[in-house]
Order: C-alpha cells, then sequence, then structure tokens
C-alpha cells in the first residue's frame, strides 16, 4: 500500500522541481521492493526521472542500461535515450531510438509514435528541421492511430515548435490550437 501513496508523492516532488526529495521517496520505495518483484522496473524508471533532474546521468544510464539487459525490452532502450537527451548526447540517443524501433511490434501504435516523437525531437535539436517535421508528422498519424491524446497532443506540440523555427508561424499556431484532430476556434 505505500507505493499508493507513495508514488503519486514522488511524481509530485519531481514535477516541483524538487528533485532530491523525489529521489529519496523512489529510494524508499525500492528498498521496501523485493528485488524479484515486477512492479521495481516502474519504480527504477521513476527513480531515473529523478536522477536526471539531478544531473546524475551515470546512475540514470546504469539503472536502464542493467533493466536493458536484464529484459530485453525496449522502452529501457527509449528511457536511455531519454537520459542521453537530456545529457545532451543527441546523436546517441538517436542511436538508442533507432535500435529501440526494431524492437517495436508494428502493431504498436502507441510505441511507435512515441519512438517517433523522440526521434523528431532528437532531430529538431540537431537543427535538422526537414527531417524532424517528417517524424513529426508521422509520430501525429501513428499517435491516431493508437488513440493516445496524449500522445497525440505532443505530436501537435512537436509540429507546432517545429514550424515555428521553419518560420512558419501560421501553421505553428494552428497546430498548437488543434484539440482531438479538430482546429479550435480563437478565443475572444
Amino acid at each position: 500500500m505505500t507505493s499508493l501513496i507513495s508514488e503519486p508523492q514522488a511524481w509530485s516532488l519531481y514535477e516541483a522541481k524538487r528533485y532530491a526529495e523525489s529521489a529519496r521517496v523512489w529510494e524508499g520505495l525500492l528498498q521496501s521492493t523485493p528485488s524479484d518483484c515486477n512492479e521495481r522496473s516502474r519504480l527504477l524508471n521513476g527513480y531515473v526521472y529523478a536522477l536526471v533532474g539531478l544531473k546524475r546521468f551515470d546512475e540514470a544510464r546504469k539503472i536502464h542500461r542493467d533493466l536493458f539487459e536484464k529484459h530485453r525490452n525496449h522502452i529501457d532502450l527509449h528511457q536511455l535515450a531519454f537520459v542521453e537527451r537530456e545529457a545532451g548526447d543527441y546523436h546517441l540517443a538517436l542511436k538508442y531510438i533507432h535500435d529501440e524501433r526494431l524492437l517495436i511490434a508494428p502493431d504498436a501504435w502507441s510505441y511507435l509514435g512515441a519512438n517517433s516523437y523522440e526521434r523528431g525531437k532528437l532531430s529538431e535539436l540537431l537543427g535538422e528541421l526537414d527531417r524532424a517535421l517528417g517524424f513529426a508528422k508521422q509520430c501525429e498519424e501513428e499517435s491516431k492511430r493508437s488513440s493516445d491524446l496524449v500522445l497525440q497532443a505532443c505530436s501537435m506540440r512537436l509540429l507546432g515548435d517545429i514550424y515555428a523555427k521553419l518560420e512558419r508561424p501560421g501553421t505553428a499556431l494552428s497546430q498548437y490550437l488543434k484539440k482531438q484532430g479538430k482546429p479550435l476556434a480563437p478565443r475572444k
């Protein structure tokens, strides 16, 4: 029962950018969870977010490398890419994202969309805006096929960010204002 109370607390501290406190909550949760428990990977993932907030990238990398070696789950490659993106190594992050793509089932639309989002975001960060735009559009299509509203919102934001950098403000604004595939009317 502790995890039901403490996990939201850990995420709340993380969202408030109180990373050290968040990390302590995750550490407490991990200490009270058996090493062979299925929920441990989820707890470690939350802990990694706190570590990244603290810029403890080596520890975060080790956790997801170990998890990937143990489970061979594409999600751990995706999380390794997140760590590398936050550490500023965009090229290594792209390598992990490429490798992840090869492990995702061809009809796992949410995972495919998240992968395309990350490829688009990394390409944007590298200044490869045409490439980023292609991945963002791919993410948009995959997110629609998944019915994942959070992923759809992320794809719209990414498209808006890229169009803004391409100096297409009208198109950027229309992406930012979309909601569930329907443009929103401007507020009066």
